[in-house]
């Protein structure tokens, strides 16, 4: 990619070949110049910025080798900025190392889980930060290499999914494997023709990669079989979400090139993380997308009957009356999620028989209110209840205090609504 900013097209130059090119995104003065100092050295480049907003300008122009972010910046959250970077396509295979304060990092698995490569409690150490990003960068060069890049679709082919899965996998992480195969394709080629027929993958594969969250990654195991590799937490849950993205594939309007719109259908077959190795999970997965059930392929998942079906299980909403929350509470309903919606700690008393609190989203921004609200999950008859705020000042001191006093993540104001759908997917038991 070029660009005909001189200032972006001399950025990473640098009098040696293939400089490695570090992109630091942090707020904080004294941090970047420490992790400056501890990163620089021969044959790399290396560049600070303060916001997301900086280091999207640079991205746009000239993508870095890795990035080094920090999870609190002045204008956004890191951990969004840092699923941004998964999702599109210049930036999705990059390492990314994140620095979380000491004080929060009780997130540390929620940004493994967003994104993130390698994340580092700050104030940071030096030979851990060396020691991560020097390892970062090797694998990086690894899973870029054209050999495992499939060239239609632009997503990873078979060797860098396998890749994937096994460097995943050699860090503990669990993760559930599903094949996605568009049915009656011999068909649609018949129809499309052969170019046609390319065309469909490829839009597929844009499609599908749209769709994806954090964590989650697509890649092409060949002719119109695609494999997606996801987090598992729950295998009812990673099953949900394969049902989930084969429905929204099979909705969306492909286009012929005379300028016709057509729809496809899709077969898939899911196996979850187990102790096996990466051929016999796919072999799973494989005999799932076999199953004479066709469209619900079940790779060993057993369902949990009656688990969709508990009409207690409710959100707690805590936030000030307003369109705000009225579209908050919209949202969540879409989603399927029973809300109620409340004022203050005392309003729980009022709660309709069976309710069954699972979780509560409270306006930090509601003080004093909000630490009642707090305490009050904490401590309450109902038990310890997981707490999403909702914040406009997401500094280190007020986020600090809110996860001392209970909370479990946060998200920012004006909420982006895949992002609070994300942080309350996560939250949800």
């Amino acid at each position: 990619m070029t660009s005909d900013n001189p200032r972006h097209q001399d950025f990473w130059a640098e009098p040696r070949a293939e400089p490695d090119r570090i992109l630091v995104v942090q707020s904080n003065p004294s941090v970047s110049r420490r992790i400056t100092e501890v990163l620089a050295g021969p044959g790399r480049r290396i560049r600070v910025v303060g916001g997301a907003a900086q280091a999207r300008d640079i991205v746009h122009h000239s993508p870095p080798d890795i990035f080094v972010l920090d999870v609190l910046l002045s204008d956004g959250d890191g951990r969004s900025l840092a699923a941004e970077f998964r999702r599109t396509p210049s930036t999705r295979a990059l390492p990314v190392v994140m620095t979380v304060p000491r004080k929060l990092a009780a997130i540390r698995g929620d940004l493994l889980g967003q994104g993130a490569d390698a994340v580092l409690e700050r104030p940071v150490d030096p030979d851990l930060l060396a020691a991560a990003v020097g390892s970062e960068l090797r694998r990086g060069r690894n899973l870029r290499g054209s050999d495992r890049v499939d060239p239609l679709t632009g997503l990873f082919n078979r060797n860098g999914v396998a890749a994937l899965f096994r460097e995943r996998r050699s860090r503990g992480e669990m993760q559930g494997l599903a094949l996605l195969e568009v049915t009656e394709f011999g068909e649609l080629t018949a129809d499309l023709g052969w170019d046609g027929g390319e065309r469909l993958l490829t839009q597929l594969a844009a499609v599908l990669d749209g769709r994806l969250r954090p964590g989650e990654e697509a890649g092409r195991w060949g002719g119109p079989r695609f494999i997606l590799l996801g987090p598992e937490s729950r295998a009812e849950a990673f099953l949900h979400r394969v049902e989930e993205i084969q429905a929204e594939l099979a909705a969306h309007p492909f286009r012929h090139l005379d300028g016709r719109t057509f729809r496809v259908k899709l077969s898939y077959g899911v196996a979850g993380h187990r102790d096996d190795g990466f051929d016999r999970v796919l072999t799973a997965a494989e005999v799932a997308l076999r199953n004479p059930k066709g469209d619900r392929g079940g790779g060993g998942h057993e369902a949990n009957e009656g688990a969709d079906g508990d009409d207690g299980a409710c959100v707690l909403l805590f936030d000030p009356q307003g369109q705000a929350g009225d579209l908050l509470e919209a949202r969540l309903v879409q989603e399927g999620i029973r809300v109620d919606r409340l004022a203050c700690a005392e309003d729980m008393h009022g709660l309709p028989p069976g309710s069954r609190p699972v979780m509560a989203i409270i306006d930090h921004d509601i003080r004093p209110e909000a630490s009642r609200l707090l305490q009050a999950m904490a401590n309450g008859p109902l038990g310890p209840i997981p707490v999403l705020i909702l914040t406009e000042e997401a500094t280190e001191e007020r986020l600090v205090e809110a996860i001392e006093g209970g909370a479990l993540d946060w998200t920012l104001k004006p909420v982006v609504p895949h992002e609070l759908m994300d942080r309350v997917r996560r939250l949800l038991p």
